[in-house]
């Protein structure tokens, strides 16, 4: 809010989602937007880097109805305030009308002590009243904080449930979308992983769609047990993952690629008293010579489905420099 303050921006609740983003968020290309507006940037400035950056902020029906409260509460200091306003207003003229009623009486030598006593009844009236609305302001101001804190802290939880799968508690396809943007804000190349778990259907058409549930669960948290802390896992689809890992090389995807092939593939999912495993197939591919997220996720998909198409359970790299038609454009790592 001093940040908002201090660069003139209207006190709007999409105005806050902006900056509270930019404040917590690592996401440079966002900053850079938010420091590019400069001191008292119009409104229309603003909306064009919310829509760039945070469309979501009115995709939410749970977010929305918290933006609502906090719109409110807003509203409802900027009228206490204001109400204090007109009682200083009204303070000071009381304040001014006795100041002149004495110079009057002081011009005509007509200060007696029983208009010193009723100015100063008059004063201490006046200045006690101010004193209670003041207190009643504060207080009430004070309520207001520790509702806009309270609001917050849902906000933040709101946003969390909106980026993150149910059922596997990784990030969701918007979070993902998000993370792949703000990767191309960033300075060093990156590397996208896909995979795909193998014949997935077939699981659901046997053991039943609870069991797949829990197949989904078992490759998630294999996938989180395999990586280090901090790298970005998300579901994007059905039985569809992914894994961003910034500053990889294609040797780095190569091998944290196996590493998640094999972690998979030795886990055993257990329905009564039948034990079985399951196996995915991945495709990888840099953001060296990718222009955009989209042609970044086009061609590690485009290597997945060469993973699938030559077996399964194999790890394929997408090699950008080739055309579609060379045999050479996707190299298996796994034979």
């Amino acid at each position: 809010m001093g940040l908002i303050d201090r660069l003139g921006v209207e006190p709007l609740i999409r105005n806050y989602h902006l900056f509270y983003l930019c404040i917590a968020n690592c996401d440079m290309r966002l900053r850079r937007a938010v420091r590019n507006l400069g001191m008292n940037p119009t409104q229309q400035e603003i909306d064009q880097v919310i829509d760039e950056f945070c469309p979501e902020a009115s995709e939410s029906p749970t977010m929305r109805r918290h933006h609502d409260k906090v719109l409110k509460t807003l509203e409802e200091i900027g009228a206490r305030l204001r109400s204090e306003q007109s009682e200083m207003d009204s303070f000071n003229g009381a304040l001014d009308r006795v100041t002149r009623a004495l110079a009057k009486s002081a011009s005509k030598d007509d200060i007696t002590a029983d208009l010193l006593k009723r100015v100063a009844a008059t004063v201490v009236d006046v200045g006690l009243q101010r004193v209670v609305s003041a207190n009643r302001t504060i207080s009430r101001v004070d309520q207001n904080k520790t509702e806009i804190n309270a609001l917050r802290t849902e906000l933040v939880k709101a946003k969390a449930m909106a980026n993150t799968d149910p059922l596997t508690g990784l990030a969701n396809r918007r979070s993902f979308d998000e993370r792949m943007t703000a990767c191309f804000g960033m300075p060093k190349p990156f590397c996208l992983i896909l995979m795909d778990i193998d014949f997935f259907k077939r699981v659901n058409d046997t053991y039943g769609h609870p069991t797949g549930d829990l197949v989904l669960k078992t490759v998630a948290d294999t996938l989180q047990r395999s990586l280090r802390a901090g790298v970005f896992i998300a579901r994007t689809g059905g039985e569809e993952f992914a894994v961003i890992l910034p500053g990889a090389t294609e040797k780095d995807a190569m091998l944290i690629g196996e590493r998640i092939r094999q972690a998979v593939e030795i886990v055993s999912v257990s329905k009564g008293v039948e034990q079985f495993s399951v196996t995915i197939s991945l495709g990888a591919a840099t953001s060296v010579h990718a222009g955009s997220s989209r042609a970044l996720y086009e061609a590690a998909d485009g290597a997945l489905y060469r993973s699938k198409a030559g077996g399964r359970n194999r790890l394929t790299f997408h090699n950008i420099n080739d055309n579609d038609t060379a045999s050479d454009r996707y190299r298996i790592y796994k034979t």
